[in-house]
């Protein structure tokens, strides 16, 4: 409507001796309405990216801004003499219009988490603004002294600027209405801004002047008990004094200064902020005062410091963990230990016999010594299988399901072997994977320890552990399963919860499947679930084979 009612105007002054004037201050006053839209944009937008979403209509909102705006600025486009249009075009030949442009496109395409900061449009759109505050500079100049020298001219054309004088006025009125319309819309975005986002002002010695909305209630202090106080009344004592020192040599020098800062509240508590303060200069360019917006990070803080617990915490349970299956592993060393010992001092003792009855032949002591030897290799490989697995991992290293299967079952062999358990390997998938070898071998170790301990507990007639590995489309799988009857339904689904055992009774820790879950899920980025078959339990582990 606007844009139909100045082609009119244009039209009528095309007819008269000051069209030129005419079109002139139809320009002007569209410049206007584009500089003013912009103004108000540059609210909605630190309020949208400040909340980094929309709420109720500020899309539509937003999105009438930017047209109209686009509206004004083509009717002065179209108005404006060629002069003008080149001034134009020169002055905002600048980054910042088009980092406008981009960002505001950004906030147009998305819904949310523009990933734009709020400071950073602000000073971008400031200086957009300050560019058309230019343009209008020239444009006023220039239409004064077009006025001035047509009136210098022709006196008679007296009655055609009456006229222009009246369109003038009611361009005015109408510039007065929609200005007061801006100004509540405005403002109503100004309470928006108050209230949402962590503002302040304060002086030169860092007194505040203003405090928002947001910054009143994240405190926990009125405004009343904010204005006329130093900013030191919400500083947390464990921030170092060498922040503030560097902040305050900083913005002193008229530089802003941005960083994470964790403040107190009244009732001494804590939350985290990340600031931003901004100079603000006089006209003679020394500064006055210090603006400072803040975005409140203490969920972002507090959720980094609750992951380093529960990282902690992990750590803690894989050790005790370790040292639970450590137990267990120094049970079967020493069961391993105890037939070769035996084995040993009987030969020794045998040796012994034939030197004190010299019954003995040289080749008789070198068969006897020699199986001495094998006998001591035998303790010597049990200790060096136990070493390596409680090695600490210093890297990962390429290994396949049928090495780490192995390096287990030399480790708990025996054990199975001396209950009568038998063990059947399938080595289907010889696929590659980039591992932790002890931390992998540790939940292979747990799972055969699981089975083993189930199948003596039920007593099954043959007794069998099926080891196998297989590849899918997409996995890597090594599969551990059981005929002792399966996990009750009960349980089933608390199997992997911290400290929860099925074996209370046999001083069961409840930590070796939750840590070998935390292992392959969390270390790998893998699967490991439970689920029964027909015979008994079956443990699955899946590695997806661009993970590993």
């Amino acid at each position: 409507m606007n844009n139909q009612f100045l082609d009119v105007i244009v039209t009528i002054s095309k007819m008269s001796e000051n069209k030129k004037i005419m079109q002139y201050l139809i320009a002007y006053s569209n410049f206007l309405y584009a500089k003013e839209n912009a103004g108000i944009e540059r609210a909605v937008g630190i309020a949208i990216l400040s909340q980094n979403h929309f709420i109720e209509n500020q899309r539509r909102y937003f999105t009438n801004l930017v047209e109209a705006q686009k509206l004004y600025f083509k009717a002065f486009e179209q108005y404006s003499c060629k002069d003008v249009k080149t001034y134009y075009t020169h002055i905002l030949h600048v980054k910042a219009v088009d980092e406008v442009t981009r960002i505001r496109n950004v906030i147009l395409n998305k819904n949310q988490n523009f990933h734009v900061k709020p400071q950073y449009w602000f000073a971008q759109i400031t200086q957009k603004i300050d560019r058309l505050k230019i343009i209008n500079d020239y444009m006023e100049k220039g239409i004064n002294q077009s006025i001035t020298m047509n009136l210098h001219q022709n006196y008679a054309l007296f009655v055609l600027y009456t006229l222009l004088n009246l369109i003038v006025f009611s361009i005015f009125v109408i510039l007065v209405v929609f200005l007061t319309k801006l100004i509540k819309s405005e403002k109503r975005f100004r309470d928006i801004t108050d209230k949402h986002i962590i503002s302040s002002i304060t002086d030169t010695k860092g007194k505040i002047l203003d405090a928002s909305d947001a910054f009143c209630k994240i405190s926990q202090y009125s405004k009343e008990e904010l204005i006329g106080k130093s900013h030191n009344i919400v500083r947390h004592p464990d921030m170092p004094q060498s922040v503030f020192k560097d902040l305050w040599s900083t913005i002193k020098t008229g530089k802003s200064w941005s960083g994470k800062v964790k403040n107190r509240t009244k009732n001494g508590d804590y939350y985290w902020v990340y600031a931003n303060i901004e100079p603000l200069f006089d006209k003679k360019g020394t500064i006055e005062a210090y603006a400072a917006i803040r975005i409140d990070i203490t969920d972002k803080v507090r959720l980094k410091e609750e992951l380093e617990e529960k990282r902690q915490k992990d750590q803690l349970m894989l050790k005790q963990s370790k040292l639970a299956q450590m137990g267990e592993l120094l049970s079967m060393i020493a069961h391993q230990w105890r037939q070769p010992l035996n084995a040993t001092n009987a030969i020794v003792g045998d040796l012994l016999l034939k030197i004190e009855m010299q019954s003995y032949t040289e080749s008789y002591f070198i068969q006897k010594l020699e199986k001495i030897l094998e006998l001591s290799g035998h303790l010597s490989n049990t200790i060096y299988d136990f070493r390596n697995f409680y090695k600490e991992d210093k890297r990962k290293e390429q290994t396949v399901f049928q090495e780490i299967v192995e390096n287990s079952l030399a480790i708990i062999q025996d054990s199975l072997d001396a209950k009568g358990i038998r063990v059947q390997t399938v080595y289907k998938s010889q696929a590659q994977l980039f591992v932790y070898k002890n931390e992998l071998t540790q939940v292979v170790l747990n799972l055969l320890k699981n089975a083993e301990d189930a199948l003596v507990e039920v007593g099954v007639a043959t007794p069998t552990i099926v080891i196998s590995s297989y590849d899918t489309h997409e996995d890597i799988v090594l599969e551990i399963s059981d005929n002792a009857g399966g996990i009750p339904s009960d349980i089933l689904d608390k199997l992997f919860d911290p400290y929860f055992s099925t074996k209370e009774k046999k001083d069961g820790t409840g930590l070796g499947l939750y840590m070998s879950k935390i292992i392959i899920e969390e270390h790998f980025k893998g699967l490991l679930e439970a689920t029964n078959t027909k015979e008994g339990a079956c443990f699955r582990i899946k590695f997806n084979k661009e993970s590993v």
